[in-house]
């Protein structure tokens, strides 16, 4: 652990000397946009399109339809499709979670007491974490637009 540590204080020495919630940013960002790219690459895009498009139409016959037994079907055709889904994009998240594993260390010794963030109106703070989760929310959106990944 003390080799990728040393590795990624190499890899991010640049953006280091920025202030920790700007440093955070930045390096949530570069790890969002490879993720991004992994899933791009490694997820068939027009498989789960297609996917999406016959969940959105189940969904929508589920949605209108007045019998129980109609509801317990297309929820069991939702549930195949999620597996579908799941199964299409185990790659990408296998990817993404070594990356996380190898990252997360490395992240909660840099920023851990640094990245502080208190919400005034409700009185909430919350640390490096929550931020990297919120960060990576909207850097995945943002990124996924840019790439058109689906």
């Amino acid at each position: 652990m003390d080799a990728i540590i040393t590795g990624l204080n190499i890899l991010f020495s640049p953006v280091l000397g920025f202030p920790p919630l700007v440093a955070e940013a930045i390096v949530v960002g570069i790890i969002m946009f490879f993720v991004t790219l992994l899933s791009k690459y490694l997820v068939n895009q027009e498989y789960v399109k297609k996917l999406n498009e016959e969940w959105k139409a189940l969904q929508e016959k589920m949605k209108n339809s007045n019998s129980q037994e109609d509801v317990s079907k297309y929820t069991k055709e939702l549930f195949a499709y999620n597996m579908k889904y799941m199964s299409a994009n185990k790659w990408a998240m296998l990817a993404s979670l070594l990356i996380f594993v190898l990252v997360f260390g490395w992240m909660a010794e840099t920023f851990l007491g640094k990245v502080l963030i208190t919400i005034p109106v409700v009185n909430i703070t919350f640390g490096w974490l929550m931020y990297y989760i919120i960060l990576s929310l909207i850097y995945s959106a943002i990124f996924k637009k840019i790439l058109k990944v689906v």
